[in-house]
């Protein structure tokens, strides 16, 4: 980019530690999942500059399934049943709308619905293992859904839809207001040529995004309401006991 710094990556172990990093001035760009960002981009200051480009910007959208031979049609069917999710380090967005689907049932414990719930390390995992019969149903991404079924067409016929989430944004990228206008601007050209560039699109590739476009809080609004809805529920639930 022309400047005159040397590139540092830091990998924080929480986001308590990248917090003080932020507000240290020690960060020029920060990179973390958008849970995190709503969490807490009321206390430090931050530019949300870009987000991935899948699904133009808005985020994953995530789908609950389950074998079509299984008898199971709604969430309420769940009920005693088994259940594989993402992990939740790296998707935690989607135990946020498993929250959200057990509290609508009354139900504030996953423990007290579920017979088992697990941890997969892959989406296609997930799938695989209801279609296998390993589990009754799965919370997986349509993306990772669409790109199983284009591998092996007998997973659209045995495997079916029973609940989805809205477009939820999974991560946003920023910039600091400590940083000079003229670094801003440099980074944020340097980002958008990235995808107009075979080395940028191999880069996109191996982190599974077709690349990144430029933040607008709109991208926001289904994780903003959702995370509302969570907290809306919550409070109900503890008004009972």
């Amino acid at each position: 980019m022309g400047l005159d710094a040397t590139p540092k990556v830091i990998i924080f172990p929480d986001m308590a530690s990248m917090t003080e990093a932020i507000r240290h001035g020690d960060l020029d760009i920060i990179s973390m999942p958008t849970v995190e960002y709503l969490r807490i981009r009321d206390r430090v200051p931050l530019i949300p500059s870009f987000v991935g480009a899948h699904n133009n910007g808005m985020g994953s959208k995530y789908i609950l399934i389950a074998r079509r031979d299984s008898g199971i049609r709604s969430f309420p069917d769940l009920k005693g049943k088994t259940i594989l999710l993402p992990q939740e380090n790296k998707h935690e967005e989607s135990h946020v709308w498993l929250d959200v689907l057990l509290m609508k049932e009354g139900k504030s414990n996953r423990d007290s619905f579920f017979s088992q719930v697990k941890e997969s390390p892959k989406i296609s995992h997930s799938i695989m293992g209801v279609f296998f019969r390993q589990s009754n149903a799965a919370i997986v991404t349509q993306a990772g859904l669409n790109t199983s079924m284009a591998l092996n067409p007998q997973i659209d016929r045995q495997l079916m839809v029973i609940a989805e989430s809205p477009f939820l944004s999974d991560g946003v990228t920023c910039l600091l207001p400590t940083a000079s206008e003229t670094y801003r601007r440099t980074v944020v050209k340097a980002i958008m040529k990235l995808n107009e560039s075979t080395s940028g699109r191999q880069l996109f590739t191996i982190f599974q995004t077709s690349g990144t476009v430029p933040f607008k809080p709109a991208y926001l609004e289904g994780l903003e309401e959702l995370l509302r809805e969570q907290s809306r529920l919550k409070a109900k639930i503890a008004k009972r006991k």
